[in-house]
């Protein structure tokens, strides 16, 4: 399929006068006709699935793709200017493309300013997402009760901005967190939330900013526990890092947190002893009369 011209708008809903919509998939490879021009929005409903079996952007890449509502998302690698899901009420999966053009192989890339924005119940990320130019990441798990947030250990998130992970339920990450140093905008800020659930990072954390200023990197959780891999924020005029957990917050044995302050509010047991953490400034507050704090610099 070869979009052509402007913006393509696919709606099964009726313009909202059948609300539950239905599917649109798309079965081969999809590619602008004019690199970066042309957009594409689909409305699926609540109860449509939008499905992408080929490459999107593999010969030239889409415009602008914005998904105004679906049950459940699925792709099978996305180059477009940027990628927007308002709504889901589904699972939304974002899988591999093996591209033929190009030198990287990954789910999802874009690079305009609007960058990746995700709303949906549950967002499985199976491989990496990268922006570029001034793109952030947004993915928010939050819909229809809301639901959790997975990667595989292929699932690193790039953004050239901030990174927002919000979900209802656990997050858990294998792939690694980063925002790059390069482009226009001063900090890169990362924050990792979840309301009822656990956050377990098998990956690592990076927040890299620009003119050697370290980033911010929050984890929250409302109701549940932390357990860190490498967490780094470094720059010459700071980098700060900030742990909020209900429960207990603890670090896998052979990683390390590095940043010029570590903040820490817990409800639970704090264990952070690796012996390669690197931290200038460290501050506790501990919500349990029974909670321990243990923490261990090099």
């Amino acid at each position: 399929v070869i979009a052509g011209g402007g913006t393509v708008t696919l709606d099964t809903t009726n313009g909202g006068g059948t609300p539950a919509g239905a599917a649109i998939s798309f079965g081969g490879t999809l590619d602008a006709t004019t690199a970066v021009t042309e957009n594409l929005t689909l409305v699926a409903g609540t109860g449509g699935n939008v499905i992408f079996t080929g490459l999107v952007g593999d010969t030239r890449r889409m415009g602008a793709i914005t998904i105004s509502s679906a049950l459940g998302v699925t792709t099978n690698g996305v180059r477009a200017a940027s990628l927007v899901q308002t709504t889901g009420q589904g699972t939304t999966t974002l899988n591999l493309g093996d591209f033929a053009s190009g030198t990287t192989d990954e789910a999802l890339n874009t690079n305009a300013a609007t960058g990746v924005s995700i709303t949906a119940k549950t967002i499985a990320i199976n491989d990496a997402i990268t922006t570029t130019s001034t793109g952030p990441v947004a993915l928010s798990a939050t819909v229809n009760s809301g639901g959790t947030i997975t990667s595989l250990a292929a699932g690193d998130i790039t953004s050239n901005n901030f990174v927002s992970i919000k979900a209802v339920g656990t997050i858990t990450l294998a792939g690694d967190v980063t925002t790059n140093s390069t482009g226009a905008v001063a900090t890169r800020e990362i924050l990792i939330w979840s309301t009822t659930g656990n956050i377990a990072l098998d990956g690592d954390v990076t927040a890299n900013g620009v003119a050697n200023q370290g980033g911010t990197i929050t984890l929250r959780t409302d109701a549940g526990t932390i357990n860190v891999n490498d967490v780094s924020s470094t720059g010459s005029t700071g980098g700060t890092a900030q742990f909020s957990s209900t429960g207990a917050i603890t670090q896998d044995g052979s990683t390390a947190i590095t940043a010029e302050g570590l903040k820490v509010i817990s409800g639970g047991n704090v264990t952070l002893t690796n012996t390669g953490n690197n931290v200038t400034t460290v501050a506790a507050n501990l919500s349990s009369g029974s909670g321990f704090f243990k923490y261990t610099d090099s």
